[in-house]
């Protein structure tokens, strides 16, 4: 009954015998010799209707059709030809106009053809919907091939313009459904492989004009391609299992896909999806990274093109900020963006490459005051990205970093994970390079040592930050071992930057080193800030000849090698709290017996007023505690006297906000801000004239 209104007028219907499935198949296939110009003469509703019982068959029924799917089939692609010959007709007369050939057409086929021009758009999709679910339900038992022809044939003008018809879609069209089902089984990937243009066009789908709906379908056909519909297990390289095609599908149009998701990643969030559910955007994104990690394995294999080339530096320049501390990205996306750089890094140039040494060795080491990446397995991805940095060669095809290659074989063992135990550190590998970088910078496995190169180019100790940086990490390990070993080395590179005295060593203490001891004097964590206390020390005392505010060589005023118990650095950091609060005394009395401040802006500011404010903020009770809080609120007095407007402003903004914040040490934020209300020390005018460098 369902294909009796598509039977040709010249079949005879009449049965011979009643019953007679042979001549009830003969007659339902007779249905298949309909054309597409006798296809028009039926009225549109009955072909609608069709199609919308041909869904409840195929659900109600299943294999039950399975022996009539060929005549379904063969109907279908006959109901797509005609609606796309009229899609066609109806684009050139758009274009060119309406003609008067249709004049002598009857009143009855003129309305037909009105209302199929009017519900074409739906007759299209419920067919590209029928053909998708017989595909996917019946893909392992029977064989489309045989209808390719037919069916790319009439698909090739809505192929042609699917990434068009996608741009701000709220919902995904018909078409890139149908073809996100021919993903779904290895015998229709067979399919696709005979109309690559398919491929293209949905990896274009992949755009910055796309809304949420459509990009996670193409999502799906390209995980589909890559997992051979969801056969291939994850682990598994697609390259390595037999049969699989779909994995060639996306290496040979690679590089449209890369070029797809680095103009996503560039353009940030479109505007037409800032209305979206930021849960399914951020599922979305983490979609994106994932398939992009996969895709990035098959450039391996696959010639990169001089224009292709700087799509990759581009997408490795969007990729690095994901990395960023402030974006808080999951250890899953972190191992993704870190997979797809090792993949790209060997495929740009080499400035590019080594441009993103810095940032990518800064994630090896704290993030302001805490440990920053403690999950190894991240940690060990990173070291990889810096060793696929290091053996990239140079421009000259001829030389490599001798002095990056060293330091990547000594970041592996620092990064080594236990053989037993993964999560644990691995001691064997760890300590002899911490116990080399401690001893003398000179010797075997000392600092100086690994930029000994015959290239003044490459002896750039600029490239030893991805030790420094494990070895500040290592400053907040548990284990003493490990944090005195690291400190150790720290400290041996200070002396060494000092001995050698090179603008380039300089420079790397100035900017690299120093600004991680900075954050870390901030730390909540007193045996780490207690560490970074001393390098402080360290560093004014070897740089106490230097004119340079931010070496902080007046500090060294401070240390006191001769007599320990008079050195501030080591008294403020003493396990007994009565010396902690005796060495705020000293300062304080030095601070007031000078006619002239002996510290610059820098260290008050960026050294002696933090570690003033900490026994303010941690006071937990106690005697000697208290002791200790009072001294240290009279030395936050003693140091915002010689503060300049800026920096006096901001600590006693800081200093208000927290009282909110810390109701248990309210008493002593209190008097602190009283304090620093009894150093105001600047000029005050009331009249409209005010001298340069005063407040408001």
């Amino acid at each position: 009954m369902m294909t009796r209104v598509f039977i040709p007028k010249e079949v005879d219907m009449c049965l011979s015998k009643k019953n007679d499935q042979s001549s009830v198949k003969e007659l339902v296939e007779s249905a298949t010799m309909i054309e597409s110009d006798e296809l028009a003469t039926i009225h549109c509703q009955r072909v609608e209707g069709f199609l919308n019982l041909l869904s409840d068959v195929i659900t109600q029924l299943g294999f039950g059709v399975r022996g009539y799917v060929p005549v379904f089939m063969s109907l279908l692609l006959t109901i797509c030809e005609r609606t796309e010959s009229m899609r066609k007709v109806s684009s050139s007369i758009t274009a060119g106009g309406n003609s008067n050939d249709d004049a002598e057409r009857s009143e009855e086929e003129d309305a037909n053809t009105s209302a199929w021009r009017e519900r074409i758009s739906t007759i299209r999709s419920l067919c590209f919907q029928r053909i998708s679910d017989l595909v996917v339900k019946f893909a392992s038992s029977c064989d489309f091939a045989s209808y390719c022809d037919r069916l790319w044939g009439s698909l090739k003008l809505g192929i042609e313009k699917l990434p068009s018809s996608v741009i701000n879609a709220e919902k995904p069209p018909s078409l890139l459904l149908l073809l996100e089902s021919f993903s779904s089984h290895p015998a229709l990937i067979q399919l696709l492989c005979q109309n690559e243009q398919s491929v293209e066009a949905v990896f274009n789908c992949i755009a910055t004009k796309s809304r949420h709906p459509v990009v996670a379908v193409a999502l799906s056909f390209v995980e589909n391609l890559l997992t051979e519909g969801c056969t291939i297990e994850d682990g598994l390289l697609p390259s390595t299992v037999d049969g699989a095609v779909g994995w060639e599908l996306v290496q040979r149009h690679v590089h449209l896909l890369v070029r797809q998701f680095t103009e996503r990643l560039e353009s940030g969030t479109p505007e037409s999806l800032h209305k979206a559910d930021p849960r399914k955007e951020s599922n979305l994104a983490q979609r994106e990274l994932d398939i992009l990690c996969r895709v990035s394995e098959l450039l391996v294999a696959e010639k990169t093109e001089e224009e292709d080339v700087s799509v990759l530096e581009n997408l490795s320049s969007l990729l690095v900020p994901f990395l960023f501390f402030e974006r808080k990205a999951g250890e899953f996306n972190q191992r993704n963006v870190l997979g797809i750089l090792e993949r790209i890094i060997p495929r740009i140039g080499h400035d590019v490459a080594l441009s993103h040494l810095q940032t990518i060795a800064k994630l090896l080491g704290p993030n302001k005051g805490n440990p920053g990446i403690a999950d190894r397995e991240v940690r060990q991805k990173i070291a990889s990205v810096i060793t696929a940095i290091a053996r990239h060669e140079e421009e000259d095809g001829k030389s490599k970093s001798a002095v990056l290659q060293n330091v990547c074989k000594s970041l592996a063992r620092l990064c080594a994970s236990h053989h037993k135990h993964i999560e644990e550190c691995n001691f064997d590998e760890v300590l002899p390079v911490l116990n080399g970088l401690g001893g003398p910078p000179e010797e075997d496995g000392g600092w100086a040592f690994y930029v000994h190169s015959k290239s003044k180019a490459d002896a750039d100790p600029r490239k030893l930050t991805p030790l420094v940086y494990c070895c500040f990490h290592f400053i907040y390990d548990e284990d003493g071992v490990l944090s005195r070993g690291a400190l150790k080395a720290l400290k041996s590179l200070v002396s060494a930057a000092a001995a050698i005295g090179k603008n380039a060593w300089l420079q790397m203490i100035e900017t690299t080193f120093i600004s991680s001891v900075r954050a870390g004097l901030t730390s909540h964590d007193a045996n780490a800030r207690r560490a970074f206390v001393l390098l402080m020390a360290e560093v004014s005392r070897s740089f106490a000849s230097y004119d340079n505010d931010n070496l902080y060589g007046d500090l060294s005023i401070l240390t006191r090698d001769d007599d320990p118990d008079l050195d501030f650095f080591l008294n403020v950091t003493h396990v007994q709290v009565h010396r902690r609060g005796r060495a705020f005394d000293r300062l304080r009395k030095l601070l007031a017996s000078s006619n002239k401040c002996p510290f610059s802006v820098h260290s008050l500011s960026n050294v002696l007023l933090p570690l003033a404010i900490h026994p303010v903020y941690e006071f937990n009770g106690g005697k000697a505690e208290e002791a200790y809080a009072v001294e240290a609120v009279a030395t936050v007095g003693s140091i915002a006297k010689n503060l300049p407007w800026g920096k006096y402003q901001n600590a006693l903004w800081t200093a208000l906000t927290q009282l909110s914040r810390k109701r248990d040490q309210e008493r002593f934020i209190i008097a602190m801000i009283c304090a620093l209300m009894d150093a105001f020390h600047f000029e005050v005018l009331l009249d409209s004239g005010s001298p340069p460098g005063s407040p408001p």
